[in-house]
């Protein structure tokens, strides 16, 4: 069975296949391998999941060769293209409780990347990071944190003006494609090979009143925003949000009697509906081991023993014993045949 670590919605798909066609892409060749048709856009615009996004991106840049489509997919998502979430942001008292917003229901867009907002003091910047959740396919997570970031750019931007200094921090190498798309502005700084991927302003201007606020609308946007989590909790499979749960609390999992609180379900029910799902809180807890473990390996380069002490294993000999029985190899023959994925 295949674990998810969240939905994407599908409202983007209308602006997704737009910017393809510009590129000569045609929608049966994006949606080749999705299971997803045309014509489910002229209805109710669908919840995607992982799987889908995956495939959908790289059909994306098997077409083109382009590893910017999230960056200028990104600069056309302002406000107005986020719905109920980007009213509430424009309506905001202050810059900070805009961002906050964002952060809190980022779900409404897609479950698989995370916002995390970060005071640096020493520097006198207020971050925003944009990082992919583990077990998300390199080339779909890459594109999904520049639409993410870049889409929060254009927005910040908006609410600031063009004067003001914004910090966009990115892992990569410093590219030509980059610079070009915000060559534009002056005062749009330009950081590469950072830690994180993240935009940054400087800690005053998080007080900067919001020219539209309105709190009556504000409270209307975001009572639909509620609403809206409400619904998606609901399309969501248990097993899936118990997956992504785990995948959260990296290599200190919570045991099914801690989620029974979480979720107001019993234990056995609990076990019921995974069982009804076709899977059981074992192998939802030894697959997230797993794809915390691949995350950890390639991503945040730690060692065979680093890993296995996140993850509980007793020792590095068990780790690699678990690892292997899975994936078919030693943790350290993944390393050698799989790394290049990770900084390409």
């Amino acid at each position: 069975m295949d674990f998810s670590t969240g939905l994407t919605s599908g409202r983007y798909l209308r602006h997704w296949l737009e910017k393809m066609a510009q590129s000569g892409a045609s929608n049966a060749e994006l949606f080749a391998g999705t299971g997803l048709q045309p014509t489910q856009l002229e209805q109710h615009a669908p919840w995607l999941t992982q799987q889908q996004v995956e495939r959908l991106f790289a059909n994306a840049y098997a077409l083109t060769g382009n590893a910017w489509l999230g960056l200028e997919f990104g600069m056309n998502l302002n406000f107005a293209a986020h719905g109920p979430l980007g009213f509430a942001g424009l309506t905001a008292r202050t810059i900070e409780e805009s961002q906050q917003q964002m952060v809190r229901f980022l779900p409404l867009v897609t479950g698989l990347v995370k916002l995390e907002t970060h005071k640096d003091t020493r520097q006198q910047l207020s971050l925003v990071t944009v990082t992919a959740q583990p077990g998300v396919a390199s080339v779909a997570a890459r594109s999904l944190i520049q639409t993410v970031l870049c889409s929060i750019y254009v927005m910040t931007r908006f609410l600031l003006g063009n004067d003001a200094e914004i910090h966009l921090f990115w892992r990569c190498d410093e590219d030509d494609h980059v610079r070009l798309a915000f060559a534009h502005n002056s005062h749009t700084l330009l950081h590469f090979n950072a830690d994180q991927d993240a935009l940054a302003i400087a800690l005053p201007l998080l007080d900067t009143p919001v020219v539209l606020s309105d709190e009556q609308a504000r409270q209307q946007a975001l009572a639909m925003c509620e609403a809206d989590m409400r619904a998606l909790e609901k399309q969501t499979l248990l097993s899936h949000r118990i997956y992504a749960r785990l995948l959260e609390s990296g290599g200190n999992m919570p045991g099914i009697e801690e989620l029974t609180n979480e979720y107001h379900l019993s234990t056995r029910t609990i076990h019921r509906r995974l069982q009804e799902e076709g899977t059981c809180f074992r192998d939802l807890t030894s697959a997230a081991r797993m794809t915390l473990a691949r995350d950890y390996l390639l991503h945040d380069r730690l060692s065979v023993t680093e890993v296995a002490h996140r993850l509980g294993y007793g020792d590095s000999a068990n780790f690699t014993r678990a690892f292997k029985r899975v994936e078919g190899m030693t943790p350290t023959e993944y390393m050698r045949q799989h790394g290049a994925e990770a900084t390409g």
